[in-house]
């Protein structure tokens, strides 16, 4: 409730401008329930781009990767229904700016896992380097982060409205 009403109360405050908004969540949740209050502003939920993306590039099992213990058990619970239902899901802790050491431990957790399980950064805060590492770290391995997903998803719609005014 709270996010829809500040979603709302930004809306309200744009008034009657003509130009299209992006909405772009900084929380790897899902917030099924939040609604854009405006055909012209569109919503971007960071984990909808990251299951996407899974799902394209065929992601069966994962190891999801979170910022702290505590949002493990609400990182499986958004992605269990995302992956088939004998999905070989493990989580780690990878903290938002992670040592060599924590980074190492993650890919450790990942080869404990079925050679093709992708490695999911569940956290939109993580730098490229996080991504590029766990790729250096993991060969082989897709690596899925939710705010690089999101990044790519904004670029997109850029790109879109650049064409258009074009």
């Amino acid at each position: 409730p709270l996010l829809q009403r500040q979603l709302d109360a930004h809306a309200a405050a744009l008034g009657g401008r003509g130009a299209p908004c992006v909405a772009v969540l900084l929380c790897a949740g899902r917030f099924d329930g939040l609604r854009s209050p405006s055909e012209r502003i569109t919503l971007l939920r960071p984990f909808a781009a990251a299951a996407d993306a899974a799902a394209r590039l065929g992601v069966r099992d994962a190891l999801l990767c979170v910022p702290t213990a505590d949002q493990q058990p609400y990182a499986l619970a958004r992605w269990r229904p995302e992956l088939p239902a004998a999905a070989a899901i493990a989580t780690c802790v990878l903290p938002e700016e992670p040592g060599e050491a924590e980074l190492q431990q993650a890919a450790a957790a990942a080869r404990a896992l079925p050679a093709e399980a992708a490695i999911v950064l569940d956290f939109v805060g993580h730098g490229a380097s996080v991504t590029r590492r766990m790729r250096e770290l993991a060969p082989g391995r897709v690596v899925v982060d939710v705010g690089g997903e999101a990044l790519a998803a904004v670029e997109g719609l850029l790109a879109g409205e650049l064409r258009a005014c074009s």
